[in-house]
């Protein structure tokens, strides 16, 4: 019984994987300052390629993704990441909103949706990171 405790305990206290694909400096800085808040790790990329690579080779309990990337849109990346049966939750971060946009996402497993500019990114983030059971971290005594 030990050991299945053990086994659940490393389980819940293991930090959520969070992969960031995103290519906007400063947005990446705000949104790691944001994540290093909870009991996450963040993998960032810049680019779709980087990403599938990524999802392909590792496991992830939550992708942010920018809608618009260098090369290839986020929208495609989400195409992929269906095609390949991942079942992973994504949050779309994007200036250009179109109901389109947001109904094809949906069907593809979109499970929130950001506009930019964020003026209150860190509380679309909490609510994000609560409903997905990404845990705020303990405060330090």
């Amino acid at each position: 019984m030990d050991a299945e405790f053990n086994k659940w305990l490393e389980l819940v206290s293991k930090p959520s994987q969070v992969l960031f694909v995103e290519d906007d400096v400063h947005f990446v800085e705000m949104v790691t300052r944001i994540a290093a808040q909870y009991n996450c790790e963040i993998e960032q990329v810049g680019t779709v390629p980087d990403a599938v690579l990524q999802i392909v080779h590792r496991s992830f309990d939550l992708i942010i993704l920018d809608s618009k990337l260098p090369g290839v849109n986020g929208l495609e990346l989400l195409k992929h990441i269906h095609r390949l049966q991942i079942e992973v939750p994504v949050v779309l971060l994007s200036g250009y909103i179109t109901t389109e946009m947001i109904l094809d996402a949906q069907r593809l497993g979109l499970v929130a949706f950001i506009a930019k500019p964020v003026d209150d990114v860190i509380e679309q983030l909490d609510k994000i990171f609560r409903v997905l059971g990404i845990r705020a971290r303990s405060p330090k005594k």
